[in-house]
């Protein structure tokens, strides 16, 4: 309710200075959303009408671009220049590794300045805000006390300062059940869960081939997983090194 009365606050603030047509230093207005951890930015000039409900906030253009956004899910409202980018997202390869029952580890490259991160995660679908929020100061985070068999997001985004920080990247996880088989190799190196229903992990970087039970050679690659959802339910074989391993896909 508090949130609702200050963007309504906000919104007739807003409306004000688009009906006298006021020389503003932005040029834009930007909505934040919580869901899908973006923002929208639409030209003032460009701005016919805004008006707002109990439960909806509504942009209509003169270009007939208009939308509608539930109040609840908006996280700010701002006035600012369409080039205003101090703290762009320059996160890449955001992804998961050393996944077991109850962690996982996040790791993510990066080309900017920042020195800090926001990490923010749930269950699949939870709403950004809602979540459990960690920081850290290295492009690497391991999330624990997770639950067994379960999918999260995760969000990551860099922190140029308090007030000034980027869009999120998104990653999403299932931890496996503790029924899943876990294979160690000679080389001890780890395949899990086998049976899977699509991706198995290895907890190394290796060399990886997939082969049909008819011999076929149907993937080659290195990394630390393989994806098996694109192939039909039955028995694989991989090839890890030069060790080898039945995998079922279920």
């Amino acid at each position: 309710m508090k949130k609702n009365i200050f963007l309504n606050f906000y919104l007739l603030y807003a409306m004000l200075l688009l009906s006298i047509n006021t020389a503003y230093s932005q040029d834009h207005l930007t909505v934040y959303i919580w869901s899908e951890a973006s923002s929208v930015s639409t030209a003032l000039d460009n701005i016919e009408q805004l008006s707002f409900s109990d439960d909806n906030l509504s942009v209509k253009t003169y270009d007939g671009n208009s939308a509608v956004y539930a109040l609840d899910n908006i996280e700010k409202l701002r006035f600012e220049n369409e080039v205003q980018n101090a703290c762009p997202n320059l996160i890449t390869g955001f992804a998961a590794s050393n996944i077991t029952e109850n962690s996982i580890t996040v790791d993510w490259n990066y080309s900017g300045t920042a020195a800090q991160w926001d990490i923010e995660y749930g269950l699949t679908g939870f709403t950004l805000g809602t979540g459990i929020s960690k920081s850290s100061s290295s492009k690497s985070y391991v999330i624990t006390g997770l639950s067994t068999n379960t999918t999260y997001d995760i969000y990551v985004r860099s922190i140029c300062s308090d007030s000034d920080k980027s869009d999120w990247s998104k990653t999403t996880v299932s931890t496996p059940s503790v029924n899943d088989i876990e294979q160690i190799l000679a080389s001890g190196v780890s395949i899990y869960p086998n049976p899977t229903t699509g991706i198995v992990y290895l907890n190394s970087v290796s060399h990886i081939k997939v082969y049909s039970q008819q011999g076929e050679l149907l993937q080659e690659k290195t990394g630390d997983s393989v994806d098996l959802s694109g192939y039909a339910a039955g028995l694989y074989l991989l090839q890890v090194g030069n060790e080898w391993v039945k995998v079922v896909k279920i």
